[in-house]
């Protein structure tokens, strides 16, 4: 008789959980979901075509500490020490002078202080100069369509039209790389410690691509060295060619050694750049 009653408790106990499970989603049925965000752009967290997670991937097999940071304010909790590399790719929001100079900061804790700024605007510009490097991305204007079928994209500073999908000439690891970008801008050089690495050409005209600088700062006191790299378009790190074209993951992985070395590198991606759109406003 005892276990009788036993078991018919047990019964009544699962029915009971259950219901209330079944409850609770119910209501959040009615209500909707959770408001997880979404990330369209060059985000380390899009997984879609134009997302960079693949190559997040692919520098955590390689170097293990890979980090992908969602606020600034999280760079002064990693630990950082040895050599360390900031990246941002194609960053949606402009970077402010006091934004800059906190990164900076942060990456005053590493022996060495690295940037790889991947920007087909002047979103980066004010980073670029809070670390002292003579470089600027040129401000164009979006691509505009022209006698039919032919597209352009106007650059307002020269006056004149570029090519949308320019093939530029990469000198990266002693290799040589020919890539489409894809409505890319140029870099300005200014006076500085500074090599071109990739350029591509319109008419006559040579305009940059791919450069590096060196330059020296003061961080919390102190005089530290800054190298910075620089390419006038983010989209060589995509998803959509990382995951199937083998020149352009090799570019990149190349592109990755030749700045932090055999040794490796700390490497922070910057994902806080990115406007986050709720899945209930997708769906």
């Amino acid at each position: 008789m005892s276990e009788w009653r036993v078991r018919v408790r047990n019964t009544l106990s699962i029915f009971l959980i259950l219901s209330l499970v079944a409850i609770g989603l119910i209501s959040l049925a009615e209500k909707g979901g959770p408001g997880l965000p979404v990330f369209k752009g060059a985000s380390p967290f899009n997984t879609g075509e134009i997302g960079t997670s693949s190559l997040v991937e692919i520098l955590r097999e390689r170097y293990g500490s890979v980090y992908v940071i969602t606020n600034l304010s999280e760079l002064a909790g990693l630990p950082l020490s040895g050599s360390c590399l900031f990246v941002t790719v194609s960053p949606e929001r402009p970077y402010t002078e006091t934004e800059s100079n906190e990164i900076l900061g942060s990456l005053g804790r590493c022996r060495d202080i690295k940037l790889l700024i991947a920007d087909e605007n002047t979103t980066s510009n004010t980073l670029l100069k809070a670390a002292g490097a003579p470089l600027r991305v040129a401000e164009v204007v979006v691509l505009v369509q022209q006698s039919g079928l032919i597209r352009l994209v106007y650059d307002p500073s020269t006056r004149q039209y570029l090519p949308p999908y320019p093939v530029s000439r990469f000198n990266v690891a002693g290799k040589v790389y020919d890539i489409v970008l894809d409505i890319a801008s140029y870099i300005k050089v200014g006076e500085g410690n500074a090599t071109v690495f990739g350029e591509y050409h319109v008419d006559n005209k040579t305009l940059v691509s791919g450069a590096v600088a060196w330059s020296s700062i003061t961080v919390a006191g102190k005089q530290r060295d800054v190298e910075t790299v620089v390419l006038s378009d983010g989209s060589v790190f995509l998803n959509q060619v990382i995951d199937r074209n083998e020149t352009y993951r090799q570019f990149a992985l190349d592109l990755f050694q030749s700045i932090c070395g055999t040794g490796g590198c700390q490497i922070v991606f910057d994902a806080s750049r990115y406007t986050p759109v709720p899945l209930a406003d997708i769906m």
